[in-house]
């Protein structure tokens, strides 16, 4: 399984912050309804109040990568 750490305490106020927890919510929402063979799937999220971070759990998958 594969990681995805995002803070959720970020300094942003205002309509920013409310676009960026917004964002984060239609990328949950797409990570929930997609399924296909090229597609690395959702397992699940779990919020951590402490650290202000938000944890999304995905499928690992090995053997390379997007970035450049």
């Amino acid at each position: 399984m594969a990681v995805k750490q995002l803070k959720l305490d970020t300094p942003a106020e205002g309509q920013e912050r409310k676009f960026y927890l917004e964002s984060l919510e239609r990328e949950i929402s797409l990570y929930k309804k997609m399924r296909h063979k090229h597609i690395v799937g959702y397992i699940n999220m779990e919020q951590d109040v402490a650290s202000g971070s938000l944890y999304i759990f995905l499928e690992y998958v090995s053997g390379g990568s997007i970035q450049r």
